[in-house]
């Protein structure tokens, strides 16, 4: 099973990195020694740093595992490392382009930089999910894109109403010259 699922998205206000991911699953970390389980554990407990050491030794064991790249870039996200986390989402999807949790992971890591239209095609793959709760929360990340789409629209024409008067006024104060 992959790592981190949004969950309690608010549609009122824009989470932050550490708002809207979670571990699915336990958790916690398991006793058997496990370094992406125990990666896992520290994610849920907010040790990123320290969850990035443990992912870092499951790649060693298997550079190839899906869940521990997801992993590093959930970790990187939760730091704010936006610029190293997609470099872990691509190396994931290069592995597994169909991995429908990575690609909901990277589509809320594009929300919460604000590359809105990025972030779209992204999340309506993830949101279309046999898994209900990727979907689900891929779905509630798109409703969050969409209204944050509509408020910088909102925002762009009001700018350009308060433009259009300014115009106005500045055309009406200027004396005309006549031609006679």
């Amino acid at each position: 099973m992959g790592l981190a699922l949004l969950e309690g998205v608010s549609l009122q206000a824009r989470p932050t990195a550490l708002d809207g991911l979670r571990l699915n699953a336990l958790n916690t970390p398991e006793a058997s020694g496990d370094n992406y389980q125990t990666g896992r554990g520290l994610l849920a407990v907010g040790d990123a740093t320290g969850a990035l050491a443990a992912f870092r030794q499951a790649l060693l064991e298997a550079p190839q595992s899906v869940d521990a790249l997801n992993g590093m870039a959930v970790a990187y996200d939760r730091l704010g490392r936006y610029d190293i986390s997609r470099s872990y989402y691509d190396s994931a999807l290069a592995i597994d382009p169909e991995s429908l949790l990575v690609l909901n992971n990277l589509g809320y890591s594009l929300y919460l930089q604000g590359d809105l239209h990025a972030a779209i095609p992204v999340l309506q793959r993830a949101a279309a999910s046999p898994d209900e709760a990727i979907g689900a929360t891929s779905r509630r990340v798109l409703a969050l894109v969409a209204e944050s789409l509509r408020s910088a629209a909102v925002i762009a024409d009001a700018a350009q109403a308060r433009a259009d008067i300014a115009q106005a006024r500045a055309d009406t104060a200027q004396p005309r010259a006549r031609i006679e």
